[in-house]
């Protein structure tokens, strides 16, 4: 399945198709532009820290927002989404989640519990 999403959004990007998209974006590519970039190596920090922040915000995991250090505009909101279903496309147990989503596109900051550290310098947080 992986060759398969990893073919999908290598091919032109301006075709477009109803393959659902990512594995972890849903259809978000009905919403929006994706491009494939690669594959990148990634290290958990798993101890609390300043970092500036390139996806969503797993309340869970943020101690502190520290909107004073932002180097871009950020607009901050709330939102609860769904992260696991069944094969039947209910919710499970752990159901929905709170996250915090930038509307703007730049990292957020923040003193998070853990992080995972891209080999392309970025810093970002799962939706587990």
């Amino acid at each position: 399945m992986y060759q398969k999403v990893k073919e999908i959004l290598s091919g032109d990007p301006l075709t477009y198709n109803t393959y659902g998209g990512t594995l972890a974006l849903g259809t978000a590519n009905h919403l929006g532009y994706i491009r494939y970039e690669g594959e990148l190596e990634g290290e958990l920090v798993d101890e609390s820290g300043e970092a500036l922040i390139a996806s969503i915000l797993p309340v869970s995991d943020v101690i502190e927002i520290e909107s004073g250090l932002s180097q871009s505009p950020i607009r901050l909101i709330k939102e609860e989404l769904p992260i696991e279903f069944d094969r039947h496309r209910h919710l499970t147990e752990r159901g929905k989640k709170d996250f915090i989503v930038n509307l703007h596109s730049g990292p957020v900051p923040v003193m998070a519990k853990k992080y995972v550290q891209l080999s392309n310098g970025d810093k970002i947080m799962w939706m587990e």
